[in-house]
């Protein structure tokens, strides 16, 4: 399949992109000003009670706010109790171990290194993204509370008011979210996929009726090839789901991304459709209408097929990919197995808490070990030097993980923006300038307000800006609610603001310096890695029978998916890399998208075999199938190998038998008797499906 050159709404020509960039940004869209209102009214409330209670540690409760779940009433509250357990199990394992290991200075460093792997390897391996982020801002703002010179009764009061500051933050955020709770009902990530097709489907309608898409929908839908997907992402990640679930979704959401990217492109070429490619355009756009119907009802999508798919169009550039794309939506619903049974209907069963592969992948633990070590350099700098006042380092450390697991060139540049932004010009500036004037609580809310509207709309902008908001708030914050009274001096300001700045330069030196990589090259390991946990997932179970075999699919399937996932962030990455390779990085980028796309509905489909591959009850097949079954397995690992020696360059092992493989298959299901097995016609599609998958991107390796 040819591969679509980088969109120019990602790579804008002119050289007014970046004023086009913030005009893209910062446009509004459905729901984003009801947002931000709910955001705001939510941190002010929190503000003005901190405020009239002089409640100590004010700052942490409107950001934590932020963080709260707004997709509808049951996400929220969930949100809600989640949260107040991670906070209450980090306030508790501090004030547990402190006293033990606080008696001796050495004894006290190795806790709080040690705290800090907890806290970072709980980033990466706990699934829940709010039970992880309050259970580290438990202990990284608790920590520097047992440097000081004072009694152990201080030190647990100051833990509770941090806590209960806490608790104070995101219930507020929950009573604005329920009185607001009808106006975004729904679930976030179906929302984004049914919008992103629903642009997809007016420009193909567009050109189906008017020969051209029209101006209002080249807008939309190039507005989505800006966003990209992560957001979505990352709430199918953060949904608390098990991992059928989040496969399935990140699988569609991926293909999605591909379809709006091919239909961005499709918008800036000449198009003169004849009456027949006209009419392949009004079946495509109906295929995805009805998609959107099924994914807004829950309901499991029907096939699509369409007649000469694929094949060649002059008039219509890049409708063939569209139709190949919106095929493969609906084969990502096959299932992989299930270590326990799954409901039948409603929700998806929840996540366990850790990661099913917390402790077989050694990213987790590297990810903990890098954190730590950023982390405690923040720590060792401030008290070796006597600096308490930039304590914020480590917090900061434990945002910017908590923001983005795996540090780029982007959030770098945004970290340092929002601490500049919010604490020397907004901060400092309103200190300085406004503050002097003002000796209300009414005119300190004025400029509150006002600073948290501009964090939060940046907040709800796309992942490409939004980090910026979440530092800018934090930095303000931190300046302005912490102590009660006109600061007439600019030290504590400074103090904090440089607190940022060190913690965003430890990270920068660990994760960027020490252990960094250009992402492109980020990308294709990780892709190539894939191949090959995708070649053992496809010899599964051979590799020890039955018995654990679910265990270590599952561990697999979890890793494979977590890969899948950081291809597409680094893939976001690669965009804001510059030089000489910049040109082939970017070419390297958009290839391995698109087979990224094939690649995972291939993940799902080769979970589907899986069952027919253990015997599950009632997917038993005719034992004379057995052995071809096993010999395809074995082609399609290779043929996955192979594609990962072809991406290093070296000569590949073996010959790709793929194709031979599946022709024996299907010469001994032919010999089978009919009612040999009720399930050999399905299976025999999934095999033909996952054939076709492999065998297109083995052939787009070799070009």
């Amino acid at each position: 399949m040819a591969t679509v050159a980088t969109t120019p709404a990602l790579a804008p020509r002119s050289s007014g992109w970046f004023w086009q960039f913030l005009r893209e940004e910062f446009q509004p869209y459905p729901h984003r000003v009801q947002l931000v209102v709910r955001m705001v009214i939510a941190a002010t409330l929190i503000m003005l009670i901190c405020m009239a209670y002089r409640v100590p540690y004010a700052f942490q409760a409107p950001i934590l706010a932020l963080f709260v779940s707004r997709q509808n009433t049951k996400a929220t509250l969930t949100s809600a109790w989640t949260m107040a357990v991670g906070l209450t199990v980090g306030t508790v394992f501090v004030i547990a171990s402190a006293s033990v290991f606080t008696i001796n200075p050495i004894l006290h460093y190795i806790w709080v290194g040690c705290a800090l792997f907890v806290v970072f390897f709980a980033i990466s391996a706990v699934n829940s993204y709010v039970a992880v982020l309050m259970f580290s801002i438990g202990i990284t703002i608790g920590l520097p509370l047992w440097d000081r010179a004072v009694t152990a009764k201080v030190n647990v009061t100051d833990m509770l008011w941090l806590w209960w500051v806490g608790i104070l933050g995101f219930g507020i955020a929950i009573l604005v979210e329920l009185a607001f709770a009808r106006l975004a009902p729904g679930d976030n990530v179906i929302i984004a996929v049914s919008d992103r097709l629903y642009a997809v489907e007016t420009v193909l309608r567009s050109c189906a009726e008017e020969g051209r898409p029209s101006p209002n929908a080249i807008s939309n839908v190039n507005r989505y090839a800006l966003m990209g997907t992560s957001l979505a992402r990352r709430d199918s990640q953060r949904s608390g789901y098990n991992l059928p679930y989040i496969a399935r979704t990140g699988a569609v959401i991926s293909l999605v991304g591909t379809l709006v990217d091919t239909t961005a492109g499709l918008t800036q070429l000449a198009a003169h459709p004849s009456d027949d490619e006209r009419r392949r355009a009004r079946a495509l756009a109906d295929a995805i209408a009805q998609l959107r119907q099924e994914f807004v009802a829950h309901e499991t999508p029907a096939a699509i097929h369409f007649e000469n798919s694929g094949a060649g169009i002059t008039g219509l550039p890049l409708l063939g990919e569209l139709e190949e794309t919106v095929a493969l939506i609906p084969q990502v619903f096959a299932a992989p197995p299930a270590a326990s049974p799954e409901p039948s209907s409603g929700s998806p069963a929840p996540a366990p808490l850790l990661a099913h592969d917390a402790f077989t992948n050694p990213a987790h633990l590297k990810f903990g070990i890098k954190g730590a070590l950023a982390a405690l350099l923040c720590y060792t700098l401030y008290t070796a030097i006597g600096w308490p006042g930039i304590s914020t380092s480590v917090v900061t450390c434990a945002f910017t993980a908590l923001t983005t697991v795996g540090a780029s060139r982007q959030k770098q540049v945004l970290r340092i923006l929002g601490a500049v932004i919010g604490g020397f010009i907004l901060a400092m500036g309103a200190q300085i300038f406004l503050f002097p004037g003002i000796d209300t609580i009414f005119g300190f809310t004025i400029v509150y307000v006002l600073v948290t509207i501009l964090a939060a709309w940046i907040m709800t902008a796309s992942p490409r800006l939004s980090y910026l908001g979440v530092q800018l708030a934090l930095a303000f914050y931190l300046v302005h609610l912490q102590s009660y009274k006109f600061e007439t001096s600019l030290s504590i300001a400074r103090d904090r603001v440089v607190g940022v700045l060190v913690g965003l330069f430890a990270m920068w030196l660990i994760f960027d310096q020490l252990w960094g990589h250009p992402a492109a090259a980020d990308m294709k390991a990780t892709f190539i890695a894939n191949l090959r946990l995708l070649a053992q997932l496809a010899r599964e179970p051979d590799l020890g029978g039955h018995s654990g075999a679910i265990r270590r699919i599952y561990a697999l399937g979890q890793t494979i998916n977590s890969n899948f996932d950081q291809i597409r962030n680094l893939g976001d990455a690669v965009i804001l890399e510059f030089g000489p390779s910049r040109a082939a990085n970017l070419s390297l980028r958009d290839r391995i998208r698109q087979w990224q796309s094939k690649l995972r509905a291939l993940f799902l489909i080769r979970g589907a075999m899986l069952r027919y591959r253990l015997a599950d009850p009632g997917f038993e097949l005719p034992a004379e199938l057995e052995s071809a079954q096993k010999d395809f397995d074995r082609a399609l690992a290779d043929t996955l190998d192979g594609m990962a020696y072809e991406m290093e360059g070296k000569p590949q092992p073996s010959g790709n038998q793929l194709a031979e493989a599946l022709q024996q298959l299907e010469n001994k299901a032919q010999a089978c008797s009919p009612g040999s097995s009720s399930h050999l016609r399905d299976f025999m599609a999934l095999s033909r499906t996952a054939e076709q998958l492999a065998m297109a991107v083995a052939r787009d390796c070799q070009l």
